[in-house]
Protein backbone atom coordinates (compact mmCIF):
# COMPACT_ATOMS: atom_id res chain seq x y z
CA UNK A 1 0.00 0.00 0.00
CA UNK A 2 1.45 3.43 -0.88
CA UNK A 3 2.16 5.51 2.17
CA UNK A 4 0.28 8.83 2.54
CA UNK A 5 2.12 12.11 2.93
CA UNK A 6 3.17 12.66 6.53
CA UNK A 7 1.06 15.07 8.50
CA UNK A 8 2.61 18.42 9.21
CA UNK A 9 3.46 18.43 12.93
CA UNK A 10 0.39 19.54 14.85
CA UNK A 11 -1.79 19.97 11.76
CA UNK A 12 -3.63 17.88 9.18
CA UNK A 13 -5.10 19.10 5.90
CA UNK A 14 -8.68 19.03 4.58
CA UNK A 15 -9.76 19.72 0.99
CA UNK A 16 -11.28 23.14 0.37
CA UNK A 17 -10.73 24.17 3.97
CA UNK A 18 -8.13 25.56 6.31
CA UNK A 19 -5.82 22.94 7.87
CA UNK A 20 -7.23 21.43 11.08
CA UNK A 21 -4.91 21.13 14.08
CA UNK A 22 -4.46 17.67 15.49
CA UNK A 23 -5.76 19.19 18.73
CA UNK A 24 -9.13 19.57 17.00
CA UNK A 25 -9.03 15.97 15.74
CA UNK A 26 -8.59 14.87 19.36
CA UNK A 27 -11.56 16.98 20.44
CA UNK A 28 -13.70 15.58 17.61
CA UNK A 29 -12.79 12.07 18.77
CA UNK A 30 -13.76 12.93 22.35
CA UNK A 31 -17.11 14.22 21.05
CA UNK A 32 -17.60 10.98 19.12
CA UNK A 33 -16.92 8.92 22.23
CA UNK A 34 -19.23 11.08 24.32
CA UNK A 35 -22.11 10.52 21.91
CA UNK A 36 -21.58 6.89 20.94
CA UNK A 37 -20.78 5.50 24.38
CA UNK A 38 -23.64 7.51 25.84
CA UNK A 39 -25.96 5.84 23.34
CA UNK A 40 -24.96 2.25 24.16
CA UNK A 41 -24.40 2.57 27.93
CA UNK A 42 -27.08 1.42 30.35
CA UNK A 43 -26.90 4.82 32.01
CA UNK A 44 -25.10 8.03 31.02
CA UNK A 45 -25.07 11.43 32.66
CA UNK A 46 -23.57 14.71 31.39
CA UNK A 47 -20.32 15.56 33.12
CA UNK A 48 -18.02 18.56 32.49
CA UNK A 49 -18.83 18.52 28.77
CA UNK A 50 -18.45 14.74 28.58
CA UNK A 51 -20.33 11.88 30.20
CA UNK A 52 -20.30 9.44 33.08
CA UNK A 53 -21.13 6.10 31.44
CA UNK A 54 -22.23 3.04 33.36
CA UNK A 55 -23.04 -0.57 32.62
CA UNK A 56 -22.54 -4.05 34.03
CA UNK A 57 -19.78 -4.04 36.68
CA UNK A 58 -16.40 -5.04 35.28
CA UNK A 59 -17.17 -4.10 31.67
CA UNK A 60 -15.29 -1.47 29.67
CA UNK A 61 -18.33 0.80 29.37
CA UNK A 62 -17.77 2.05 32.95
CA UNK A 63 -15.75 5.24 32.49
CA UNK A 64 -15.96 9.00 32.45
CA UNK A 65 -15.31 10.17 28.90
CA UNK A 66 -14.65 13.49 27.19
CA UNK A 67 -14.90 15.79 30.19
CA UNK A 68 -12.81 18.78 31.25
CA UNK A 69 -11.65 19.99 27.84
CA UNK A 70 -13.14 23.47 28.12
CA UNK A 71 -12.51 26.16 30.71
CA UNK A 72 -14.87 26.02 33.70
CA UNK A 73 -17.96 28.19 33.60
CA UNK A 74 -18.81 28.04 37.30
CA UNK A 75 -16.96 28.47 40.57
CA UNK A 76 -13.34 27.65 41.23
CA UNK A 77 -14.50 24.46 42.96
CA UNK A 78 -16.34 23.16 39.90
CA UNK A 79 -13.77 20.46 39.17
CA UNK A 80 -13.53 19.28 42.76
CA UNK A 81 -17.33 18.98 42.97
CA UNK A 82 -17.40 17.18 39.63
CA UNK A 83 -14.79 14.62 40.73
CA UNK A 84 -16.73 13.96 43.94
CA UNK A 85 -19.79 13.33 41.78
CA UNK A 86 -17.79 10.96 39.52
CA UNK A 87 -16.64 8.97 42.55
CA UNK A 88 -20.15 8.65 43.94
CA UNK A 89 -21.61 7.71 40.53
CA UNK A 90 -19.38 4.65 40.27
CA UNK A 91 -19.21 3.82 43.97
CA UNK A 92 -23.01 3.61 44.08
CA UNK A 93 -22.82 1.04 41.27
CA UNK A 94 -20.13 -1.04 42.98
CA UNK A 95 -17.60 -0.06 40.30
CA UNK A 96 -14.09 1.36 40.58
CA UNK A 97 -14.15 5.06 39.48
CA UNK A 98 -12.40 5.39 36.11
CA UNK A 99 -11.74 8.27 33.73
CA UNK A 100 -10.08 8.58 30.33
CA UNK A 101 -8.16 11.84 29.96
CA UNK A 102 -7.00 13.56 26.78
CA UNK A 103 -3.87 15.76 26.94
CA UNK A 104 -6.00 18.88 26.43
CA UNK A 105 -7.78 18.43 29.76
CA UNK A 106 -7.62 21.51 31.99
CA UNK A 107 -5.05 21.43 34.81
CA UNK A 108 -7.64 22.09 37.53
CA UNK A 109 -9.34 18.77 36.78
CA UNK A 110 -6.03 16.92 36.99
CA UNK A 111 -5.39 18.55 40.36
CA UNK A 112 -8.83 17.54 41.63
CA UNK A 113 -8.27 13.93 40.52
CA UNK A 114 -4.82 13.81 42.16
CA UNK A 115 -6.22 15.25 45.40
CA UNK A 116 -8.72 12.39 45.49
CA UNK A 117 -6.16 9.61 45.07
CA UNK A 118 -6.69 8.77 41.40
CA UNK A 119 -3.74 6.85 39.94
CA UNK A 120 -2.63 5.86 36.44
CA UNK A 121 -3.99 2.49 35.30
CA UNK A 122 -2.85 2.49 31.66
CA UNK A 123 -2.26 4.59 28.53
CA UNK A 124 -4.13 4.77 25.24
CA UNK A 125 -2.61 5.91 21.93
CA UNK A 126 -4.93 7.75 19.54
CA UNK A 127 -3.95 7.53 15.86
CA UNK A 128 -5.41 9.42 12.89
CA UNK A 129 -5.37 8.70 9.13
CA UNK A 130 -6.03 11.23 6.38
CA UNK A 131 -7.94 9.31 3.70
CA UNK A 132 -7.21 11.64 0.77
CA UNK A 133 -4.50 9.30 -0.52
CA UNK A 134 -6.26 6.00 0.28
CA UNK A 135 -5.90 3.43 -2.55
CA UNK A 136 -9.09 2.14 -4.21
CA UNK A 137 -11.12 -0.66 -2.66
CA UNK A 138 -9.71 -3.20 -5.11
CA UNK A 139 -6.32 -2.85 -3.42
CA UNK A 140 -7.52 -4.46 -0.16
CA UNK A 141 -5.40 -7.58 0.25
CA UNK A 142 -7.48 -10.58 1.28
CA UNK A 143 -5.54 -13.39 2.98
CA UNK A 144 -5.86 -16.71 1.19
CA UNK A 145 -9.03 -18.56 2.15
CA UNK A 146 -10.48 -15.62 4.09
CA UNK A 147 -13.53 -13.57 3.11
CA UNK A 148 -15.05 -10.46 4.65
CA UNK A 149 -18.66 -9.46 5.11
CA UNK A 150 -20.75 -6.92 6.99
CA UNK A 151 -22.84 -8.28 9.85
CA UNK A 152 -26.58 -7.75 9.36
CA UNK A 153 -27.72 -5.85 12.47
CA UNK A 154 -31.12 -7.56 12.18
CA UNK A 155 -29.62 -11.06 12.13
CA UNK A 156 -29.44 -12.02 15.80
CA UNK A 157 -27.33 -15.22 15.37
CA UNK A 158 -24.76 -13.43 13.19
CA UNK A 159 -24.56 -10.51 15.60
CA UNK A 160 -24.13 -12.85 18.52
CA UNK A 161 -21.31 -14.76 16.81
CA UNK A 162 -19.52 -11.47 16.12
CA UNK A 163 -19.99 -10.38 19.76
CA UNK A 164 -18.73 -13.73 21.08
CA UNK A 165 -15.57 -13.65 18.96
CA UNK A 166 -14.95 -10.05 20.06
CA UNK A 167 -15.46 -10.75 23.77
CA UNK A 168 -13.42 -13.96 23.74
CA UNK A 169 -10.38 -12.31 22.18
CA UNK A 170 -10.45 -9.16 24.28
CA UNK A 171 -10.48 -11.24 27.46
CA UNK A 172 -8.71 -14.50 26.60
CA UNK A 173 -7.73 -15.31 30.17
CA UNK A 174 -11.28 -15.65 31.51
CA UNK A 175 -14.72 -16.84 30.52
CA UNK A 176 -16.81 -14.34 28.60
CA UNK A 177 -19.94 -13.06 30.27
CA UNK A 178 -23.44 -12.38 29.03
CA UNK A 179 -22.95 -8.67 29.77
CA UNK A 180 -20.02 -8.49 27.36
CA UNK A 181 -22.02 -10.24 24.64
CA UNK A 182 -24.87 -7.77 25.15
CA UNK A 183 -22.49 -4.82 24.77
CA UNK A 184 -21.21 -6.34 21.53
CA UNK A 185 -24.78 -6.71 20.26
CA UNK A 186 -25.47 -3.06 21.08
CA UNK A 187 -22.51 -2.11 18.89
CA UNK A 188 -23.79 -4.29 16.02
CA UNK A 189 -27.23 -2.65 16.24
CA UNK A 190 -26.01 0.93 16.68
CA UNK A 191 -27.23 3.03 13.73
CA UNK A 192 -23.84 4.68 13.06
CA UNK A 193 -21.82 1.46 13.48
CA UNK A 194 -20.91 -1.25 10.99
CA UNK A 195 -19.63 -4.61 12.27
CA UNK A 196 -17.28 -6.44 9.88
CA UNK A 197 -16.38 -10.11 10.15
CA UNK A 198 -13.67 -12.28 8.64
CA UNK A 199 -14.75 -15.81 7.74
CA UNK A 200 -12.79 -18.92 6.82
CA UNK A 201 -13.86 -22.55 6.52
CA UNK A 202 -17.41 -21.54 7.42
CA UNK A 203 -16.44 -19.97 10.75
CA UNK A 204 -15.97 -16.40 11.99
CA UNK A 205 -12.21 -16.01 12.57
CA UNK A 206 -12.04 -12.28 13.19
CA UNK A 207 -14.10 -9.17 13.57
CA UNK A 208 -13.97 -5.41 13.87
CA UNK A 209 -16.21 -2.37 13.99
CA UNK A 210 -16.47 0.97 12.21
CA UNK A 211 -18.39 4.02 13.35
CA UNK A 212 -19.21 7.31 11.72
CA UNK A 213 -19.16 10.02 14.36
CA UNK A 214 -22.15 12.14 15.34
CA UNK A 215 -23.63 14.77 13.09
CA UNK A 216 -23.60 18.56 13.55
CA UNK A 217 -26.85 18.45 15.49
CA UNK A 218 -25.02 16.56 18.26
CA UNK A 219 -21.63 18.26 18.13
CA UNK A 220 -20.82 21.94 17.47
CA UNK A 221 -17.29 20.90 16.47
CA UNK A 222 -18.67 18.68 13.72
CA UNK A 223 -20.74 21.60 12.44
CA UNK A 224 -17.49 23.53 11.93
CA UNK A 225 -15.09 20.79 10.82
CA UNK A 226 -17.07 17.81 9.51
CA UNK A 227 -17.51 14.27 10.76
CA UNK A 228 -14.76 11.85 11.60
CA UNK A 229 -15.01 8.06 11.87
CA UNK A 230 -13.36 5.50 14.11
CA UNK A 231 -12.10 1.95 13.68
CA UNK A 232 -12.27 -0.15 16.84
CA UNK A 233 -12.75 -3.61 18.25
CA UNK A 234 -10.46 -5.55 15.87
CA UNK A 235 -9.82 -9.14 16.95
CA UNK A 236 -8.51 -12.29 15.26
CA UNK A 237 -8.78 -15.84 16.58
CA UNK A 238 -5.33 -17.06 17.78
CA UNK A 239 -4.92 -19.79 15.17
CA UNK A 240 -5.57 -17.28 12.35
CA UNK A 241 -3.17 -14.55 13.46
CA UNK A 242 -0.06 -13.45 11.53
CA UNK A 243 -1.82 -13.95 8.19
CA UNK A 244 -2.68 -10.31 7.45
CA UNK A 245 -6.29 -10.50 8.62
CA UNK A 246 -6.06 -7.53 10.98
CA UNK A 247 -4.49 -5.33 8.29
CA UNK A 248 -7.18 -6.38 5.80
CA UNK A 249 -9.85 -5.52 8.36
CA UNK A 250 -8.36 -2.03 8.67
CA UNK A 251 -8.19 -1.57 4.89
CA UNK A 252 -11.77 -2.74 4.43
CA UNK A 253 -13.06 -0.29 7.03
CA UNK A 254 -11.05 2.58 5.58
CA UNK A 255 -12.89 2.03 2.33
CA UNK A 256 -16.19 2.07 4.21
CA UNK A 257 -15.19 5.50 5.50
CA UNK A 258 -14.36 6.76 1.99
CA UNK A 259 -17.71 5.49 0.70
CA UNK A 260 -19.39 7.64 3.35
CA UNK A 261 -17.42 10.77 2.51
CA UNK A 262 -15.25 10.71 5.64
CA UNK A 263 -11.83 12.37 5.45
CA UNK A 264 -10.28 11.53 8.85
CA UNK A 265 -10.39 8.20 10.68
CA UNK A 266 -9.07 7.33 14.13
CA UNK A 267 -7.88 4.18 15.89
CA UNK A 268 -7.19 3.83 19.63
CA UNK A 269 -4.69 1.27 20.86
CA UNK A 270 -2.76 0.29 23.93
CA UNK A 271 0.92 1.11 23.32
CA UNK A 272 3.15 -1.58 21.88
CA UNK A 273 0.47 -4.05 20.77
CA UNK A 274 -0.31 -5.48 17.31
CA UNK A 275 -3.04 -2.92 16.64
CA UNK A 276 -0.56 -0.06 17.00
CA UNK A 277 1.96 -1.68 14.65
CA UNK A 278 -0.68 -2.51 12.04
CA UNK A 279 -2.19 0.98 12.21
CA UNK A 280 1.20 2.53 11.47
CA UNK A 281 1.66 0.20 8.50
CA UNK A 282 -1.71 1.41 7.22
CA UNK A 283 -0.69 5.06 7.30
CA UNK A 284 -1.97 6.16 10.71
CA UNK A 285 0.01 8.68 12.74
CA UNK A 286 -0.05 9.39 16.45
CA UNK A 287 -2.42 12.21 17.39
CA UNK A 288 -2.04 12.00 21.18
CA UNK A 289 -1.58 9.71 24.15
CA UNK A 290 -4.47 9.51 26.60
CA UNK A 291 -4.24 8.32 30.18
CA UNK A 292 -6.68 6.13 32.09
CA UNK A 293 -6.96 7.08 35.77
CA UNK A 294 -8.72 5.02 38.44
CA UNK A 295 -9.45 5.34 42.15
CA UNK A 296 -8.99 1.90 43.71
CA UNK A 297 -11.17 1.11 46.71
CA UNK A 298 -11.87 -2.14 48.55
CA UNK A 299 -15.14 -3.71 47.43
CA UNK A 300 -15.35 -1.85 44.11
CA UNK A 301 -14.97 -3.91 40.93
CA UNK A 302 -12.38 -2.65 38.40
CA UNK A 303 -12.83 -2.95 34.66
CA UNK A 304 -11.59 -6.36 33.53
CA UNK A 305 -8.54 -5.59 31.38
Amino acid sequence: MPQPPRLEPGRTARPNAEPIPLDTIVRLEEDRLRCSIGEIAEVAEPWLGGILAGGPPGTWINAAIGGGLEEPTGSSREDETAVDRLIEFYRSRGVEPRIEIAPQVRPALLDALANRAFVVRRFLSLFVRDLESLPPAASVRLPEGVGFSIVDPNDEPSGRRWAEVSARNFAPARAIRDAEIELGLRIVRHPRCVAVQARASGAVVGGAAFEVGPGPEQSPLVARHGRIAALFGAVVEPEWRRRGIQQALIERRLNLAVERGIRFVTISSHPGVATERTARRCGFELACTKVVLVRPEAGLLPVAE
